[in-house]
């Protein structure tokens, strides 16, 4: 049996350098790193890529361009206030709050509850996502993030921290009628 088979040299890749390695060992090594690492190759030849940045660029600026049209004047007719668009809530029923029995330990995102942040948990709206949150009763908004997974009581739909239930008024009911709405 020759050398080259003994050491498993029909595997190479074509177009490799064999390699100058004496024992098995070595030249696995360097089989490995070849197949686990191949070249990086580019999609375009270096030789066309100047002819396909010209053609772009070229085709780029042959197009008309949109201002060339003459705008429209508006008049009368054509200009109205149109009302802006209806706020879809993502949720409505009660809020309650939650703070100093938490406070400092770790919330289901991960990161550590700080109940003088405006921040809120959710059952199901993403960690980081910010909505707002208006208390119907007295028509207060706030900003939050949620950052954690709740409330566990079935007729609520977000905990607030104490600072975000303070700045809705709710720190004294302990829980009030909001409608949660996208930020």
């Amino acid at each position: 049996m020759s050398r080259a088979r003994s050491l498993g040299r029909r595997n190479v890749p074509q177009g490799l350098p064999a390699p100058r390695a004496s024992t098995r060992r070595d030249f696995l090594q360097w089989r490995h790193v070849q197949l686990c690492f191949p070249p990086v190759r580019s999609p375009v030849p270096a030789r066309r890529l100047p002819c396909l940045v010209a053609i772009a660029l070229a085709s780029t600026l042959l197009q008309a361009p949109a201002s060339a049209q003459e705008p429209e004047v508006p008049t009368a007719e054509t200009v109205h206030a149109s009302p802006p668009p209806p706020e879809v809530p993502l949720a409505e029923g009660k809020a309650s709050w939650y703070g100093p029995r938490f406070h400092g330990r770790r919330t289901s995102s991960g990161e550590r509850f700080d109940m003088h942040d405006l921040t809120a948990a959710h059952t199901s709206l993403p960690f980081g996502t910010r909505v707002r949150v208006r208390n119907v009763a007295n028509g207060r908004e706030v900003v939050v993030r949620i950052n954690d997974r709740g409330p566990h009581v079935r007729q609520r739909i977000i905990d607030l921290s104490r600072a975000a239930a303070s700045a809705l008024g709710i720190l004294k009911t302990g829980e009030a009628p909001v409608v949660v709405l996208p930020h």
